[in-house]
This record gives structure tokens, C-alpha cells and sequence, in this order.
């Protein structure tokens, strides 16, 4: 595998590396409910078990997937990354005017700049 810790067999929390194996009981019921449901959370995979996109917002407004932008964050549907559209958003000062120009709906405008503002805070 060229990209080993895109893997649901490889799992972290930030800190430590865990690796998918059998283990006593009560550690692996512990991993299993508490620590593995937020590290996959918005993540989908192949049927290889791989990595193929992430949607970081629990809505899915904004997704990164490496065949897209370069991984970049875009707005779902729309394909046009979150920068391009908040940076037109402070440009311009209006949501709707950036729509308009960008040819997207209002709630892609949304999406894209609570984003990043959102990343940025």
C-alpha cells in the first residue's frame, strides 16, 4: 500500500499510533466505541479500506478529495474551492454578489466562508 496511514487499519488520536490488532477485550471495546468513531468521522473509504475523501463539516457542505483541487477544501457540488469563494467574499462584502459571479447557489457562498473562517479561528 503506497499511502499506509490512509488506512482504517492505522488509527491515531492526535498523539499515539495505534494499529489495528487483537488485544484484551476491554481495550479494544474501549478503542472501539470512544477513540475510533471520531477518528473516522467524515471519512469515506474504499473497498480496499483506504482513504478516498474527507468531509470535515458534519453537514458534508465541504469536501477534500485528492482527485479534486489537489485535496484542496471545495464546496460540495459545486467543485470550487472554499478560498477562492471567501476570498471573494472579503473582496466584494456581499454573499450574494459572489454567487452571482461564481455561478454557485447562496449556500455554497455560506458554506465555503464559514469554513474558512471557521479554520481560521
Amino acid at each position: 500500500m503506497p499511502y499506509p496511514f490512509t488506512s482504517r487499519r492505522f488509527q491515531t488520536d492526535g498523539r499515539t499510533l495505534f494499529a489495528s490488532a487483537p488485544g484484551q477485550a476491554g481495550q479494544r471495546y474501549a478503542f472501539n466505541r470512544l477513540i475510533e468513531p471520531s477518528l473516522y468521522c467524515g471519512i469515506e473509504f474504499d473497498q480496499h479500506d483506504a482513504a478516498m475523501r474527507w468531509y470535515p463539516t458534519p453537514d458534508k457542505a465541504i469536501v477534500l478529495d485528492p482527485k479534486v483541487a489537489f485535496g484542496k477544501p471545495i464546496v460540495t457540488g459545486v467543485n470550487v474551492r472554499t478560498s477562492i469563494l471567501h476570498d471573494a467574499f472579503v473582496a466584494e462584502g456581499n454573499k450574494s454578489t459572489v454567487a452571482a459571479l461564481y455561478e454557485v447557489p447562496l449556500a455554497a457562498v455560506n458554506a465555503a466562508v464559514a469554513f474558512e473562517e471557521g479554520v481560521a479561528a
